[in-house]
Formats: C-alpha cells, sequence, structure tokens
C-alpha cells in the first residue's frame, strides 16, 4: 500500500532551483578566488615597491657617504665637477640619482640664494635623489638630506649681484682680496661663493667692461670681513651700460623753432644715483652724450646747467615740466645708444640803443644768481647792428633755468675820448621759454656809468 505522504515529482516551477543553486555556488566560489588572487597581487606589488625603496634607500645612503668624503669647496662647485644627474643599475633597473650641496643658515634652516646679509653661522646641506629611470617626469623620488660643517677656523664670503631690475646676474666674474684670494663666476642665483676663506678682511671686485654701477662706474669695490664658521655676503648692483646724446636749443622770441644753443653743461637727475645727478661740463658745446649710464628702470630727468637747482620743475608754475616736455626724459636701457634727448635753455631777448638808434658792438653778461649754483659770469654775447645778442655767440641768448643779474655794457667815443656805460637789471627770474626782454637807451648826454662788475 502506498504511502501518501510519499514523496513527488517536482512540479515545473520548482525544476531550475537545484540550477540556480549551483550557479550562485560557483559566484561565490569566483569571488572569493578573485579576493584571494587580489590579495595575492597587492602583495607582491608591496613587495615590489617595498624592495624598490630599500634599493633606492641604499643609492641614496651610498651617494651621501659619497659627498661626504668630498671637501666643501668641492661640495660648493659640484655642479661644476660633475653631471646633475647620474645613471646607476641595480640588477636590470636603471636608477637616476642627482645630488645636491647648498649653503644653509643654521638659524633657520633655508638655502642661501644670497640674499642673506650680515655674518651668520652656516653649513653645507647635501641631498641625494633617487627614482627609477623609466619613472613618470612627476614621480616622486626618495630624498635624503644630511649636513656637512665647515672647515674649522674658515668662513664662506659671497657676493651678491643683481641688475637695475633687481634679477640676479648670472656668469659675471667677481675677485676677491684678501687672505685666501680667487675669481669665481656668479651662480642662477647672482651669487659668487667664496667658501673655504681664511679669516680677515677681504675686498671683493667686479670689473667688467661696459657693465656699470649706479655712478657709472666700471671698476667697483666693497670691502667684507669673514670670520670662521660665518657667511658673510656683500651686495651689488651691476648692469650693462646705456648712452644717449644730448642737444641744447633755444627758442628765441619771433622764431618758430628752436635754434642750437651753447651751454655750459647739462645734467641728468636720478634719484638712484650717490649724488642725485651726473653731469657734464663743456663751456659752448650744443650737444653732448652721456655714456656709461646705469639702466635704471626709472628715467633720467635732463636739463641744463650746472647745479641741481637748475632743475625747471622746481621752480613755481613748472612742477610738471618733464611731463609736458618728454623729449627732456631718458630712458637707458642695458647695451644701448638711446635717441637724441632735447633740453631747452630759455632766450634773454635784449636790446641796447644809443641817442635813440640800435646800438652794435655792446657786450651783455649773466651772473647767475641761483642758489648753489656757480656765480662766475657768462657772456652772453654782443649786439649786432640791430642792438640784439648775436645768435649763437659765446654761449649763446639762452641760459639755464634760474635767477640772473643781467648786465649790458656800452662804449663810445665822446669828443675824442672813449666812454663805458652799463645798465644792470637784478633778478630777472629766467622761466619764459618764449624769451625775457629787456631794453636799455644809453646817450651821449648821460653820465659815464663805468663797465659790468667781473663778478
Amino acid at each position: 500500500m502506498l504511502n501518501p505522504r510519499a514523496r513527488r515529482p517536482l512540479g515545473s516551477d520548482e525544476e531550475g532551483f537545484a540550477l540556480m543553486e549551483v550557479v550562485v555556488s560557483a559566484a561565490v566560489l569566483i569571488l572569493v578566488v578573485l579576493g584571494v588572487l587580489a590579495a595575492v597581487d597587492s602583495v607582491s606589488r608591496t613587495a615590489s615597491a617595498n624592495q624598490g625603496r630599500t634599493v633606492a634607500a641604499t643609492l641614496a645612503e651610498k651617494d651621501l657617504e659619497r659627498l661626504r668624503s668630498l671637501r666643501t669647496s668641492d661640495l660648493n662647485e659640484l655642479t661644476e665637477i660633475e653631471s646633475d644627474t647620474k645613471i646607476v643599475t641595480v640588477g636590470s633597473t636603471d636608477w637616476k640619482v642627482a645630488s645636491k650641496a647648498q649653503w644653509v643658515t643654521d638659524s633657520t634652516g633655508e638655502d642661501i640664494s644670497c640674499a642673506l646679509t650680515g655674518e651668520r653661522g652656516s653649513y653645507m646641506r647635501i641631498t641625494s635623489s633617487v627614482v627609477p629611470a623609466s619613472a613618470p617626469a612627476d614621480a616622486k623620488p626618495l630624498v635624503m638630506t644630511s649636513i656637512v660643517a665647515p672647515q674649522p677656523g674658515k668662513g664662506t664670503l659671497t657676493a651678491l649681484v643683481r641688475n637695475a631690475a633687481g634679477a640676479p646676474v648670472v656668469g659675471l666674474g667677481v675677485q676677491a682680496i684678501g687672505p685666501t684670494g680667487a675669481t669665481k663666476l656668479t651662480n642662477d642665483a647672482g651669487c659668487a661663493v667664496f667658501d673655504e676663506a681664511e679669516a680677515g678682511s677681504y675686498t671683493l671686485r667686479l670689473n667688467a667692461s661696459g657693465w656699470v654701477d649706479p655712478d657709472g662706474n666700471q671698476l667697483l669695490e666693497k670691502n667684507g670681513t669673514v670670520s670662521a664658521g660665518n657667511l658673510t655676503t656683500v651686495e651689488f648692483l651691476y648692469d650693462r651700460a646705456g648712452s644717449f646724446p644730448v642737444s641744447v636749443v633755444t627758442r628765441r622770441p619771433g622764431d618758430s623753432d628752436d635754434s642750437p644753443d651753447r651751454s655750459t653743461g647739462v645734467i641728468a637727475a636720478h634719484t638712484g644715483v650717490s649724488t642725485g645727478y651726473r653731469a657734464m661740463t663743456h663751456s659752448g658745446a650744443t650737444s653732448f652724450t652721456f655714456t656709461s649710464m646705469f639702466p635704471f628702470e626709472t628715467p633720467y630727468e635732463v636739463y641744463s646747467g650746472n647745479c641741481t637747482t637748475n632743475n625747471p620743475a622746481t621752480f613755481s608754475g613748472l612742477e610738471d615740466y618733464f611731463a609736458t616736455h618728454p623729449l627732456a626724459v631718458a630712458d637707458v636701457d642695458p647695451s644701448t645708444a638711446g635717441p637724441t634727448r632735447t633740453v631747452l635753455e630759455p632766450a634773454i631777448d635784449v636790446t641796447v640803443t644809443y641817442n635813440g638808434s640800435p646800438a652794435s658792438d655792446a657786450r651783455v653778461y649773466a651772473y647767475p644768481r641761483t642758489p648753489d649754483c656757480s656765480t662766475d659770469r657768462t657772456l652772453l654775447g654782443e649786439t649786432n647792428s640791430t642792438g640784439k645778442i648775436q645768435a649763437n655767440t659765446d654761449a649763446g641768448p639762452g641760459l639755464p633755468f634760474g635767477t640772473y643779474d643781467i648786465c649790458a655794457q656800452l662804449t663810445r667815443r665822446v669828443s675824442g675820448n672813449n666812454r663805458t656805460w652799463r645798465t644792470m637789471w637784478t633778478g630777472i627770474a629766467n622761466t619764459n621759454v618764449n624769451g625775457t626782454s629787456r631794453s636799455t637807451n644809453f646817450s651821449s648826454s648821460n653820465s659815464s656809468t663805468g663797465g659790468c662788475p667781473s663778478s
């Protein structure tokens, strides 16, 4: 008799359940296997990376030991005596090993870029960087550093050379004169480093053809004192010289254009020059050329005269003179001859008559009364047949900006005897660029007043 509770065949909706169990079991097995393989691969990569770091660390340690065996003078010139990067092969792998040595301060640990001043203790920091040769450019290398103390009883003297723009001057020779003399070139930081220098006083000298300091000097010397174990930095401003010519002109009354004028001298003013200006003196010249000019970032202001008080911008009403007269402003570029600059001397218009008619051969003098200027009188010239000063005679009829006494002197024969008259105009403010007019009439009936004073 059959048992009614006996197992019945599975229905059609239950036939795939066993197959799904097999699939799920297989998927779980695959995930487990993949996890195990990933773990094995991670362990393998970690082991490989650790092995690589071990090799890199070993190479870096060996390179530091090599650097420690060098003299500090060799370390200071490391980039000159060996290549920046070396290739070392370990097994089948090539490694790039880069070595660096840099002076640092003992107070802050910062690199010495020659911008440090004064005397500070210092030491040499050595660095070795190692990276696989096949690594990408942005790969992070393994870096190890150490220090090397300077030799006992010696110090370091550095010369920092900057140009007019404040940038370092690279490859310039600097001579150190002292207990340990030498000549070295400035590096990328504009610094010539004289390490292992015996303690004592030194003179650092720059003397490069075509180069000048702000005062226009090619030969430049500064002193520095070296003490044992310390760093002394001396700074220089030095750049390639420029030049520019200057033309002196005046505009006489009635003239439509400027005319060449004879001047006693010209000045190129600049706050960067120790005296505040560069001056050229050549009595009676109509043109000058400024050479050995330091190429400041800001321009020179050029005017005629022999003292800074001839500067037109110092006179009331002319404060913006150089803004309205751009030809009197000179920008200087290194190693460049600039365009001609033009400076204006205001004109003096003097008319002399005798018995109401134009008087020729009257001598006219100017006496400077501008503070701090020379008091020597200047012959403006002699009058012509029209009674006016002849053009382009000694010093011309133009004058540098300033205050002057003007004297006219005339000699004539009266009743068989020579008689001399004079007229003095006192304190003429010579700032009218269209000419300052003065006239006088001498008469035979006047009493003789003598000649113009000699000073």
